[in-house]
């Protein structure tokens, strides 16, 4: 069972970095690989005992330069991070979506990114949640 949790842990990593820009030193792919794969393993359990490191993590993305190319699965991760986040409080969400709000400026400057994003991920179960994200994204939404 480790060996198998160690061998698609080195998997995800090597793909994770291979899929990053060729163009940006081995040291930022690394960040990023790492990244993207932190925020793909969140769960709902993660939320509770570790939202700092969360919201860290959605802080760090936030200040990225994102391409199409490079960065879209590392956009569905954080996307999927915050659907994780946009649980109830008692469920170890945050009512209040600050790391929705945190990504404001950057949905702005990656909005077709964002939106390719999140069509891939949308079902019927979300498609409302992603609506509010992209309404709070544009400054839409009044109630926050």
């Amino acid at each position: 069972m480790k060996l198998k949790f160690v061998t698609t842990l080195f998997l995800l990593t090597t793909f994770s970095l291979a899929s990053f820009s060729q163009n940006l030193p081995i040291k930022e792919r690394a960040n990023r690989a790492s990244l993207s794969i932190r925020l793909a393993n969140y769960t709902n359990e993660t939320a509770k005992t570790l939202p700092v490191t969360m919201m860290s993590d959605i802080d760090s993305f936030s200040d990225l330069a994102l391409t199409e190319k490079n960065d879209l699965e590392l956009v569905k991760n954080v996307i999927k991070t915050l659907l994780i986040l946009d649980a109830s409080e008692a469920d170890g969400g945050d009512p209040s979506r600050t790391a929705v709000i945190t990504l404001s400026n950057s949905y702005q400057k990656h909005k077709a990114l964002y939106n390719k994003a999140l069509k891939k991920l949308e079902t019927t179960e979300n498609k409302k949640q992603f609506q509010e994200f992209k309404d709070i994204w544009s400054g839409k939404n009044s109630n926050l």
